[in-house]
């Protein structure tokens, strides 16, 4: 497994998943060398946990500021995005 620091470049809700048929929320994720995206479905039951939990994380009320705020991401070893999330230890108090 990769580990990587970045931060989050752009997050949205869009349409995305297979032949973009969900909406959702994307997530770009990127740092020196690498860049990836994350599509949370909004059809998955716990998305709104999730999110919430992402934005209580970072101290934010909207999608939008999410964006720059640092994330660690874990690849697999074909370079697949596996799991990412907020390092929350750098965040200001």
């Amino acid at each position: 497994m990769i580990t990587q620091l970045g931060r989050i470049e752009r997050c949205a809700l869009i349409k995305g998943g297979y032949r973009d048929t969900m909406l959702g929320i994307g997530f770009t994720l990127s740092g020196p060398g690498w860049g990836v995206q994350d599509f949370w479905a909004l059809a998955a039951a716990p998305l709104g946990e999730r999110l919430e939990s992402l934005m209580d994380a970072c101290g934010v009320k909207e999608l939008g500021d999410l964006v720059g705020k640092p994330v660690e991401i874990s690849l697999d070893a074909d370079g697949r995005l596996t799991s990412w999330r907020i390092l929350t230890e750098v965040l200001p108090q």
